[in-house]
């Protein structure tokens, strides 16, 4: 997955809070604008929070004004507006002070209301590579003081009432030139179980396994990705939403199970790998009893039991083995079994050299292979 590795540190490291003031500094105006100065100012403890939303609005006009006619401006508006926010939250942060979070609330309010986050978004796939890394930087710090600064419900009010917002997010995930940036920007969303449901409720994990189908390997990765983070990073949340719908959700998504191209090999590897997550995560116990209880979800991974690579032939093992074991097996998938344990027995036991030196795997396959040898055909039919 080499392919998949050109960006994802620098722009990684900035979503995460690792993207350093030297390269604000490098990108922001030398000379002392007036919005520098303020920022300078509150970083020093002697900015008020009504200059500081001044500076603010007159700089998030510009920006809109800029992205409509000058693509060298964002990057130094956006790095200015990074530079404000930062220092504003950092202060409150360190002194813990009431005027301190009641100036960062205030801050973010008006952030918000001047619709930056939906501006941001939006304009991703047009702004150069540097202003998407401080885009990424702002929309994450945005998400993470919301809830110190009390602003939770305005973020959410704010996302659910522009549905675009996420349509922009899940577009740029398609797009190479705003696939890192939106992917990182919607899995921080995902982070939050409000916006987690939110998102869940809005069709984004339906749409994130079409795009693990993409033949392009960047845009598949960094769809999985995003996909896991969603749904296992709020296993609660994602269960309760999968669990009347199970069948349909992976119907769709087994399809990435059955391409059997070569540049399907690797999303059949990341689909397996994810999909077993998800089937032994605890909060999924009934998503994995309706899955194990369908027969055509069997079929599908005795498919990919025959896979010519050893490594899909495990990952397939590790969810074939939940059919096998489930003690409540319906008659259609215990006569499935029964009806060519034979084959199956002896396809797990050309695994066991494979095996050998892996002493859980060993004992799966062993107990596997006894399970089967010792099923009956269901005397009646359903």
């Amino acid at each position: 997955m080499a392919c998949v590795s050109r960006v994802g540190v620098s722009i990684g490291e900035s979503a995460h809070g690792r993207f350093g003031k030297d390269t604000v500094d490098c990108i922001a105006p030398r000379h002392g604008s007036g919005l520098e100065l303020q920022a300078s100012a509150i970083a020093c403890g002697t900015g008020c929070a009504h200059q500081s939303c001044d500076s603010l609005e007159s700089a998030m006009e510009s920006l809109r004004v800029a992205l409509d006619t000058s693509p060298a401006r964002p990057s130094q508006l956006v790095a200015r507006i990074a530079l404000l926010l930062n220092s504003n939250w950092r202060a409150g942060a360190v002194k813990e002070e009431p005027d301190d979070v009641r100036s960062g609330q205030t801050l973010l309010t008006r952030l918000v209301e001047a619709e930056l986050p939906t501006v941001l978004v939006e304009n991703l796939p047009s702004l150069e590579f540097e202003v998407q890394k401080h885009a990424v930087r702002l929309f994450s710090e945005v998400l993470r003081c919301a809830p110190e600064m009390e602003c939770e419900r305005l973020l959410m009010d704010h996302i659910s009432t522009r549905p675009g917002l996420v349509q922009s997010l899940l577009h740029g995930c398609g797009l190479p030139e705003a696939l890192m940036p939106s992917a990182l920007i919607l899995r921080e969303c995902a982070r939050s179980e409000e916006i987690a449901d939110l998102l869940l409720h809005n069709g984004v994990a339906e749409s994130l396994v079409d795009l693990a189908q993409s033949q392009d390997c960047d845009v598949s990765f960094e769809a999985f990705e995003s996909l896991r983070e969603l749904l296992l990073g709020q296993p609660v949340a994602s269960a309760a939403y999968l669990a009347p719908s199970t069948e349909e959700f992976f119907l769709n998504f087994n399809k990435l199970l059955e391409n059997k191209t070569d540049k399907g090999y690797a999303s059949r590897r990341q689909a397996l790998k994810l999909l077993g997550d998800i089937l032994l995560h605890p909060a999924f116990g009934e998503v994995m009893r309706t899955y194990v209880a369908r027969a055509r979800f069997l079929q599908v991974h005795m498919n990919v039991l025959r896979d010519s690579s050893r490594l899909i032939q495990i990952g397939a093992f590790h969810i074939f083995k939940i059919f096998v074991a489930n003690p409540f097996k319906p008659r259609s998938v215990a006569r499935i079994l029964a009806q060519n344990k034979v084959r199956l027995a002896k396809l797990l036991r050309s695994l066991l050299d494979d095996a050998a030196k892996d002493e859980a795997l060993y004992s799966d396959l062993t107990v596997v292979i006894g399970t089967l040898q010792a099923m009956d055909s269901p005397a009646s039919s359903e």
